[in-house]
């Protein structure tokens, strides 16, 4: 390479950051919660979720990470956020196809592929799912009445139902899948013991949630009132008979926006921190 043609490529612009930037620019553009995170990178989660009127600030975590994925490239190294973040990027990838160049859907296709090797790597799967039952043992004996809610890694990690998001932007972290949502007090262990564990069972279950009455009181939450909700909203469907009535087929968010409309607080959420 010639001394003019060296000061050239050091003077012309990166054509990697060329696609950041098409990418912050279909952020701004953006309509759905993302974008209306992105558009407050300046504030603290709280204020984000004080502005977007959502009651808990964990969301805002979520979608940073997509963020960082987007803008920065970052892939997570858990399986979970990894699967989150794979879906979230071909989601963003579809919204904006028109707008963006085909060099800026390839980045963001190589960096889903890349999320979904560590979300389908048997290893990093067998250390999130022993973390998550250490985590759940330890939730589980300080005996905390309220409407715990379980699920089974395989039924976390394949769901069974795409579920559109309220702005019709697809299933990013709202896909359905069966859900456990139980009231369990002093005696959780023994009573989960009873109905989730066992020689027939081939795994450990998690556990998602735990949602408490917002009184003083040591009265159980109202969880005929949070099935009825459930059943309403067709998230009614069980696994099986033998499986009982408290397996739901739902996600999350609902769970969540279920609890805040019986005035219920979460009082444990399993981590998805990376």
């Amino acid at each position: 390479m010639t001394e003019n043609e060296q000061q050239s490529a050091s003077t012309s612009p990166d054509p990697g950051q060329d696609r950041i930037e098409e990418v912050k620019q279909a952020l701004a553009a953006d309509s759905t919660r993302l974008g209306e995170v992105w558009e407050r990178s300046d504030k603290t989660p709280k204020e984000i979720a004080e502005e977007l009127e959502v009651p808990t600030s964990a969301f805002v975590y979520n979608y940073r990470r997509t963020i960082a994925s987007l803008v920065n490239g970052e892939v997570p190294t858990k399986p979970t956020p990894a699967k989150q973040i794979a879906s979230a990027l071909r989601g963003f990838a579809k919204r904006h196809e028109e707008g963006l160049s085909e060099p800026a859907i390839t980045r963001l296709r190589g960096l889903a592929e890349r999320c979904d090797r560590v979300a389908n790597d048997p290893l990093a799967i067998a250390q999130e799912d022993s973390v998550d039952q250490k985590r759940t043992a330890e939730v589980e004996k300080r005996g905390t009445p309220g409407i715990y809610v379980y699920t089974y890694p395989h039924y976390w990690r394949h769901p069974v139902l795409a579920t559109e998001t309220h702005d019709g932007t697809g299933a990013e972290g709202r896909e359905r899948t069966y859900f456990k949502v139980g009231v369990s007090g002093r005696d959780v262990t023994e009573r989960i013991e009873n109905q989730m564990r066992g020689t027939a069972v081939p795994e450990e279950p998690v556990l998602f949630r735990i949602y408490t009455a917002t009184s003083t009181s040591h009265e159980v939450p109202p969880e005929r009132r949070f099935h009825k909700h459930l059943r309403a909203a067709d998230h009614g469907r069980n696994v099986s008979r033998a499986h009982g009535r408290e397996w739901f087929l739902t996600h999350l968010d609902f769970l969540d926006d279920t609890a805040d409309l019986l005035g219920l607080s979460r009082h444990y959420e399993r981590p998805e921190d990376d």
